[in-house]
């Protein structure tokens, strides 16, 4: 077989796989979101629930709260993460590859897969194993995603800094108490059958490409 005709099979199924990768990490993400949703459904009547900047910042730290419910979920999110950076390494070699073979109008794919991947990178939000760390990334996603609300713009004020850290820890406690609830009520309708967290849940329908059924059906909204 010609080279150049390996090298495009190779370019073509090796940037079919980088974009599936950075399909489910959308997945992944819109999963998230909806979880988060669902959980401020059910809590809308907690006088934090009523705030509107408290949302905003429960919304944009989303990765955070799921993996204070699982710690597998940190995990599985880092994983994702070096992932996709091999995906663009490799997409770097499948440019380099089709230059040498002398076939270019292939290296647009691996481009492309480039453009895509990246931006998933640059919106990613990691997870620290630890609450500093994750306190001030909270507020950094906040600031990013939220850049107009006021306690946004004054974050590096005391007191909305302690404020802040209020938020940061009702948001946890929250989000581990409803795991929990899930957990319990996930049970009760499956006997004594070992259950699936909410994060992993979330994490293994956007492997299936589900969208907003990542919530266990008992904690859904009635």
């Amino acid at each position: 077989m010609d080279s150049n005709i390996v090298t495009i099979i190779v370019t073509i199924i090796l940037s079919l796989i980088g974009f599936f990768i950075g399909y489910q990490m959308l997945r992944l993400e819109k999963n998230v979101k909806d979880i988060i949703d669902q959980i401020i459904e059910r809590h809308k009547g907690d006088r934090s629930f009523r705030d509107k900047e408290f949302l905003n910042y429960f919304h944009a730290g989303g990765n955070i709260w799921l993996s204070a419910m699982d710690e597998k979920f940190r995990k599985m999110l880092n994983m994702q993460k070096y992932t996709a950076m091999g995906v663009i390494l490799v997409a770097v070699l499948l440019i380099a590859t089709d230059i040498a073979s002398g076939v270019f109008y292939m290296a647009i794919l691996p481009v492309l897969l480039i453009l895509f991947v990246g931006r998933n990178l640059m919106n990613f939000k990691s997870v620290a194993a630890d609450d500093k760390t994750n306190s001030r990334k909270a507020i950094e996603y906040y600031r990013k995603d939220f850049p107009e609300d006021s306690m946004a713009k004054n974050s590096g004020d005391s007191k909305a800094a302690d404020k802040l850290a209020g938020w940061f820890l009702t948001a946890k406690r929250t989000c581990i108490q409803t795991g929990k609830l899930a957990k319990g009520k996930m049970g009760q309708s499956s006997g004594n059958q070992p259950q699936e967290d909410l994060p992993n849940r979330a994490a293994r329908r956007a492997q299936k490409g589900h969208g907003s059924h990542a919530y266990p059906r008992g904690m859904r909204r009635r």
